[in-house]
């Protein structure tokens, strides 16, 4: 008896299949990473702070957000692939922080503390931090992935990519 995958006429075929199915993976033809760098623009002016977030074609990769330099610069590393891109520096406007913040509790009153571990309170490394740099007004359509009209195919290695807003 001839056991299918072990030597001989026709199973040599599924050894040989095997082999180059394990040197494509090997090579990266898995999709890989791709670092891409670039700057934010606004009608061809950088825009000074906020975020970027890639939001990837593939549902089983996870959405990145990087921030966006004070001179519009950003980088990241994405899986290879189709991303939506989103926009956001809503962070950074001062006008806007009546709306985000909350009015100062009256002497002698606390939060509850229930929900952290022995009561404790959040220290500053694990609260979310403002972006750096200014608040500079753009369309609200880049904020979200479903209206900004924003994509980009990430190909494996370093790549530049400007990030342009109209």
């Amino acid at each position: 008896m001839r056991i299918p995958w072990c030597g001989g006429g026709r199973p040599a075929l599924g050894r040989r299949a095997a082999f180059l199915l394990a040197v494509a993976l090997a090579a990266g033809c898995g999709g890989g990473r791709g670092q891409v760098s670039g700057r934010v623009l606004y009608k061809d002016k950088p825009v000074p702070g906020g975020w970027v977030t890639f939001v990837p074609a593939d549902s089983r990769e996870n959405s990145v957000t990087v921030p966006i330099g004070e001179d519009g610069t950003y980088e990241v590393t994405l899986p290879a692939g189709q991303v939506q891109i989103v926009v956001d520096n809503r962070e950074l406007d001062r006008r806007a922080d009546y709306l985000t913040t909350p009015p100062p509790l009256p002497p002698g009153v606390r939060l509850p503390t229930s929900g952290m571990a022995g009561g404790q309170t959040p220290n500053s490394e694990t609260v979310p931090q403002r972006p750096p740099g200014r608040y500079l007004w753009i369309p609200a359509k880049y904020h979200d992935t479903e209206t900004s009209g924003l994509t980009y195919t990430v190909n494996p290695g370093s790549q530049s990519f400007d990030i342009e807003l109209k």
